[in-house]
């Protein structure tokens, strides 16, 4: 298990029941084929544990293995876990 903040909706004085918020300042988010990713400066820089080096994506992303989307006010919502 990865853990780190990547989104609080506390941050921006508004909430979503069920949301986990919008993307933190310097922590980008992007969903692809259903999946949440997230990149930050140590992701960039590999500097995570490297069992989970697998999880990076040669440009630095992190497969986060959460299914997940973003409404149209860039709230950030979870749906499960990715299946692999």
């Amino acid at each position: 298990m990865v853990g780190w903040s990547a989104a609080d909706a506390r941050e921006w004085g508004e909430t979503k029941l069920g949301s986990v918020g919008r993307p933190l300042p310097g922590i980008d988010v992007m969903i692809a084929d259903d999946e949440v990713l997230v990149r930050t400066p140590t992701t960039k820089a590999r500097k995570i544990d490297p069992a989970f080096w697998d999880r990076l994506t040669a440009d630095g992303w992190f497969r986060t293995g959460d299914l997940g989307w973003f409404d149209d006010d860039g709230f950030l919502w979870l749906d499960g876990e990715c299946r692999t």
